[in-house]
């Protein structure tokens, strides 16, 4: 499962892990953008499919895993891409910007990872996770504190979930 699929690094790691042979299953909350996504590359021969939803409601993050299992049989590692940007200062962020960029980073983050480790446990088979992070994470830019903040808290989750989890 890729999320963010649509977006230009989604679908840039969904290119790549089909030219690899992976099966995946792109995943993304604008169906437009997905759906071009899906006819430039493709269905790769069935190994390819993409599922429009929105990642920060958490039944949505069930059904997403729920089509990837009915369709591919099961789910073998998961990217979570999925992730939006607001430029302001701290002075000037207000809250409802603020607040839809964790949701989106942060949030949606947590509830693919959490949804990930239901799946690995009842699948009996571990998995993979493959965490987009940010160089903000690091070295965050002044006027980048929602975006910053939220990815910080997502790179921290995925230590977190990784510590966390054994089969």
């Amino acid at each position: 499962i890729v999320t963010g699929a649509a977006g230009a690094i989604g679908a840039g790691i969904c290119e790549v892990l089909l030219e690899r042979g992976a099966t995946v299953f792109g995943t993304d909350i604008d169906a437009a953008r997905l759906a071009a996504v899906h006819e430039r590359l493709g269905s790769a021969g069935g190994r390819f499919a993409v599922h429009t939803a929105d990642l920060t409601h958490p039944e949505q993050v069930q059904q997403t895993f729920a089509a990837c299992a009915v369709q591919f049989g099961g789910v073998d590692c998961v990217v979570p891409n999925a992730g939006i940007a607001h430029v302001s200062t701290i002075e000037d962020m207000d809250h409802a910007s603020f607040q839809r960029v964790l949701d989106v980073n942060a949030t949606a983050t947590m509830l693919v990872l959490q949804q990930a480790a239901r799946m690995f446990r009842l699948q009996q088979t571990g998995g993979s996770v493959v965490l987009q992070a940010s160089k903000n994470c690091f070295a965050p830019g002044k006027s980048f504190s929602a975006y910053s903040a939220s990815k910080a808290a997502s790179l921290q989750l995925g230590r977190i979930a990784a510590m966390a989890v054994s089969y």
